[in-house]
């Protein structure tokens, strides 16, 4: 798992930097080697981004921009539902659920206060299993390799 870790760290930094190539409001990237975290430092901001194969394991501090990248699974999704209070009181955190081993839609990015505020109480949960189903689900053999 750490192999699969590490690579998905590698794919969240190259995906932060080429999410930046237009606005260009990077400063810098601290890539806090050996740890599976990095943080990026922009013009107006710091954001502290976490790489995690299980959702239900992530800590972080609410009052920092975070960002968490993990894998695009089926218990991850479920720890999104799960903690979706948690997730959504939080206005500075960004969900990236990832399948870095496929080129075409690979990720679903994911900021819960602002989906909480426009999202339908009926229809969430139905929503919600919309957005996760258009990214293929990242499977156990695709970790180990």
């Amino acid at each position: 798992m750490e192999k699969a870790v590490s690579f998905l760290k590698a794919w969240a930094i190259e995906f932060v930097r080429n999410k930046d190539l237009v606005f260009n409001k990077i400063e810098k990237v601290d890539e806090e080697e050996g740890k599976p975290q990095f943080t990026v430092h922009y013009k107006d901001k710091t954001q502290h981004c976490f790489i995690v194969s299980h959702l239900s394991e992530i800590k972080y501090n609410s009052k920092d921009h975070v960002g968490i990248f993990t894998f695009h699974t089926d218990n991850n999704f479920k720890t999104i539902l799960d903690r979706w209070n948690e997730f959504s009181s939080h206005p500075q955190l960004t969900i990236y659920s990832v399948n870095p081993f496929i080129h075409v839609e690979n990720k679903w990015i994911l900021q819960p206060y602002h989906h909480a505020k426009i999202a339908d109480k009926e229809s969430f949960k139905t929503g919600m299993k919309s957005m996760f189903s258009a990214v293929t689900e990242v499977r156990e053999q695709d970790l180990k390799r």
